[in-house]
């Protein structure tokens, strides 16, 4: 059986790694913007506040600060910013370096704030991944969530190895997806 799981795996990548998800999203109390991707990521939270999904943005990859204690030199934000939505609505973390860290930084914010549902955003290829560290982080926490992927132009789940920044992201994904089964299997967050 695991044999026909990895060889389905190697021979649509795409689909072992984003899986489909066509049900409608539903309202929430908040929308993750997970840090490490540019444009695609910050394109589809937008278009999840203007539906009305939710009335603030948890948003994670914050490199620096301002003397203000708002974000500084920081793309998302300032397109978030940019494009209207208050700063009041924008959380930011600039201390997970990876996506088990960003996932407990989210855990705790809603655990704080008493939030129960997230819309948790990203691109297709760390979808899997994301839904690993999910499982083991949120719903040990009794905090429900969705994954909702970006739709970026250079991803075809039909083709994933036909493009090589698509298969590079999906390879290091693939790898990420081994370590994290190992690294995190038993920590508790």
């Amino acid at each position: 059986m695991l044999a026909l799981i990895l060889l389905g795996a190697c021979a649509q990548p795409g689909f072992f790694i984003d899986p489909p998800n066509p049900l409608p999203l539903p309202q929430a109390d908040a929308i993750v913007l997970l840090g490490g991707g540019w444009e695609y990521r910050e394109r589809r939270t937008l278009e999840l506040l203007r539906l009305g999904l939710a009335p603030r943005v948890l948003m994670t990859g914050v490199g620096e600060w301002n003397g203000l204690g708002m974000p500084a030199r920081c793309p998302a934000y300032d397109y978030l910013r940019g494009a209207g939505v208050a700063a009041e609505a924008i959380l930011a973390d600039g201390k997970a370096k990876n996506t088990w860290e960003e996932i407990v930084w989210i855990m705790n914010m809603a655990q704080r704030n008493g939030w129960k549902t997230l819309l948790i955003v990203s691109d297709p290829p760390h979808l899997r991944r994301l839904a690993w560290v999910c499982r083991k982080v949120l719903e040990n926490h009794g905090i429900a969530y969705r994954l909702v992927p970006t739709r970026p132009d250079w991803w075809q789940p039909y083709a994933g190895w036909a493009n090589p920044s698509a298969a590079r992201f999906v390879a290091f994904e693939c790898l990420k997806l081994t370590y994290y089964s190992v690294r995190y299997a038993w920590v508790k967050p």
